[in-house]
């Protein structure tokens, strides 16, 4: 392809681009990609152009988000409104961040966070970088001006999105071939928070990004790096610093929870890992249910059919077992519809098990694809997908009288995953209990039990919209609540017809 020499276009404030009106340039990069602020329907977003030939790393990130957004654990990313090639540029419109988390640092009293807001953003930068992690991508740019806060228009101020996702690298494909990745070179990385291998220029790992997402939550906890100190000798000697931190940095720690020394320790105890020790395993087949024996059996909850299928590997103690549960599962959230499950029995597993797989119906056109891991030590897991209206005849999960039940499973016997054990200290527990329970955002979880003392005949007599209301209930001393029955209720504006 030929190099692009046409300059790039330069949009004029509120002039306007595919509808999007421009408030504000934001970037410029090179002559060859900018960034503005743009505004439609009254809310913000971002635009980003680059040039043809010139648009490698703004392609990239689209890919990236494209993926992640298949995925429900990525909870942090930008969403992409917009993407498509215009003349000579190609340009992806996001929705709008707010400051970055340096930013909000730089601006807090002492630039520190206060208890609560660092625990909260050290707990989602984690679980952002996990969704990275669990789909084959590091972010390999993991410092506090690659997150931000969202904005009040979407209200979203108190979730973090992860910026410039163009850096993120891809580790895994999706057959499960690992792939070594290294650290860009030269890079906006901020030295304070390299990782150790990232100084030695060594291969990116997990534990790697785990280790400076650490440093991030320290200074903006404590105020302070034992190796920052603005002087060019300390710079040199920065690799050796932090050596001696993850050996014995616990005096460093002061004024952090409790809870650091132990992602310390488990930061120290892994530096030797490596990420890429796995075994995989695939299998696939099919699972054929007569439609006839799911209609004879008791349809209250709990009720199923299930299927066996291999040990992982033949020296495991692990069984899978797939079961459908026509009418679902109780005290569980597949408590209501039809659903599919996979579960693990598992008897003295030592590993845990990462599972990737596809479940298919041909004849209904239904395919769901899930991502999961299986803990060690847990005897029963349970990971399913819901199937509307299963027995519904225009669906066609069943011809004649046959569901043909497809499965394609690929595992990874895999080390529990660094965080998950930094999640399960439960950092900062009490001051979390306390973080988001304003008004508008508490949520309540009560199970009120309604027994009724009305009869059949009660309800086949009753009048249309006539409607049976059960006692009031009082919900976590916040609320009070109560249900009302129509057996025969007519169409309204807020309701179908029917019960």
């Amino acid at each position: 392809m030929s190099e692009n020499v046409e300059p790039l276009i330069q949009f004029k404030l509120r002039s306007k681009f595919n509808g999007w009106k421009i408030v504000k340039k934001l970037e410029d990069w090179g002559g060859h990609g900018a960034s503005y602020k743009v505004i439609k329907e009254k809310l913000p977003y971002l635009l980003k152009i680059e040039k043809t030939g010139h648009d490698k790393f703004l392609k990239h990130e689209v890919r990236v988000l494209q993926e992640l957004a298949k995925v429900s654990e990525a909870r942090h990313i930008s969403k992409i409104e917009e993407a498509k090639q215009y003349n000579n540029i190609f340009y992806v419109v996001y929705t709008f961040f707010g400051k970055t988390l340096k930013d909000l640092c730089e601006n807090a009293p002492n630039k520190i966070f206060d208890r609560v807001p660092a625990v909260s953003a050290a707990s989602q930068c984690l679980n952002a970088i996990k969704s990275f992690h669990a789909n084959g991508y590091f972010l390999s740019d993991t410092q506090p001006t690659n997150f931000a806060i969202g904005t009040p228009e979407f209200n979203q101020t108190r979730k973090i999105f992860v910026l410039n996702v163009y850096m993120a690298k891809k580790y895994k494909k999706h057959d499960g071939t690992l792939i070594d990745v290294f650290w860009s070179s030269p890079s906006s990385f901020r030295d304070r928070y390299k990782s150790i291998s990232h100084h030695e220029k060594q291969k990116i790992r997990c534990i790697d990004e785990i280790e400076s997402w650490f440093y991030m939550i320290v200074e903006w906890t404590c105020g302070r790096l034992p190796w920052v100190h603005g002087l060019v000798n300390f710079q040199r000697n920065m690799l050796k610093m932090k050596q001696y931190f993850l050996t014995d940095g616990e005096k460093s720690l002061d004024g952090c929870p409790s809870e650091y020394l132990q992602i310390l320790k488990l930061i120290r105890e892994n530096q030797d890992n490596d990420y890429y020790n796995k075994s995989i395993y695939k299998q696939s087949f099919e699972w054929k249910i007569k439609e006839s024996l799911l209609l004879q059996r008791n349809f209250s909850l709990g009720t199923f059919e299930s299927t066996d299928f291999k040990y992982i590997n033949k020296h495991k103690k692990a069984i899978y077992r797939i079961k459908l549960y026509q009418r679902g599962i109780p005290h569980s959230h597949c408590q209501f519809g039809s659903w599919i499950v996979l579960k693990l029995v598992n008897h003295n597993l030592d590993t845990n098990i990462e599972v990737k797989y596809t479940v298919k119906i041909p004849s209904a056109n239904f395919t769901k694809k899930f991502h999961h891991i299986f803990e060690k030590n847990k005897e029963w897991e349970m990971h399913g997908c819901k199937i509307e209206e299963l027995f519904n005849p225009k669906k066609k999960y069943f011809v004649d009288g046959i569901m043909n039940l497809k499965f394609e499973f690929q595992f990874v016997e895999v080390e529990k995953d660094f965080v998950e054990k930094i999640n399960n200290l439960s950092i900062g527990t009490t001051e979390e209990a306390r973080f988001d329970k304003s008004p508008d955002k508490a949520v309540y979880y009560f199970c009120p039990l309604w027994r009724s003392n009305f009869q059949l005949q009660q309800i086949k007599n009753c009048m249309p919209n006539q409607y049976f209301k059960s006692p009031v209930y009082v919900g976590c001393n916040e609320f009070k609540c109560y249900f009302e029955l129509y057996p025969k209720l007519e169409e309204s504006n807020d309701f179908e017809d029917g019960a």
